[in-house]
């Protein structure tokens, strides 16, 4: 009885210590990972910071626009402003418009992104600068309708000297619209538009075009319908 109860004895202490070493064990596994994600945290911290952005270009410039470009990371937006006013303006897309001609405007970047659990925002480290093209000085843009007089079907030519939003309207001697050609933005350039008069209703007589464009330049015509 004695020697089994000394068995017994025996086997409990032996389990006894195999679980503490089992349990001192994991206690340092979990000590060893947790000491290591901090050592890699101390030898590779994250560092809240952010590039400004770069390289500042203009291009695409008229008299009144002109689209602005910056490099960097995150979400870039430009701002820009005549080069002696107090307030910037907000360029959407990049693009500054409702300039003044032949006037120097200056421009700078913002990045904003996220990083290491904080938003951070960045500026360009300097301004870069563009000058808006001379006012268009043509006077005309050169509007041709051939054959005139006409006997229905003709070519409407002109050359706009910039581009622009430009409106073209054919309209009887009573000033009613027969009908809109065009209603958009054109490049600058030549451009040929074949037109049709005689819709096979429309009577002979006097008709008009009239080209209307965003920079200011306004032309009509007198095409004579005869059948």
């Amino acid at each position: 009885m004695k020697k089994n109860q000394f068995k017994t004895a025996v086997i409990i202490s032996i389990l006894s210590q195999l679980i503490f070493v089992g349990a001192v064990r994991s206690q340092n596994d979990i000590n060893d990972t947790t000491n290591g994600k901090a050592d890699y945290a101390d030898r590779f911290p994250c560092i809240p910071y952010l590039a400004p952005p770069s390289n500042l270009v203009a291009d695409s410039i008229t008299s009144n626009s002109a689209q602005l470009h910056a490099s960097g990371s995150g979400l870039i937006t430009i701002y820009y402003k005549l080069l002696a006013a107090p307030t910037w303006t907000f360029a959407p897309g990049g693009i500054a418009s409702s300039l003044l001609p032949n006037t120097e405007y200056e421009f700078y970047a913002t990045a904003y992104k996220y990083v290491c659990n904080k938003y951070l925002t960045s500026k360009s480290s300097a301004f870069a600068y563009f000058t808006t093209l001379h006012a268009a000085s043509h006077s005309s843009i050169n509007t041709i309708f051939f054959p005139n007089p006409s006997h229905g079907l003709g070519m409407l030519s002109f050359t706009l000297p910039q581009p622009g939003y430009v409106l073209i309207k054919l309209f009887d001697k009573t000033g009613r619209t027969i009908s809109t050609i065009n209603k958009g933005n054109m490049p600058e350039g030549e451009h040929h538009m074949s037109i049709v008069l005689d819709n096979g209703s429309t009577p002979a007589g006097l008709y008009f075009v009239s080209i209307e464009t965003s920079f200011g330049l306004t032309e009509t015509k007198k095409i004579i319908l005869i059948k």
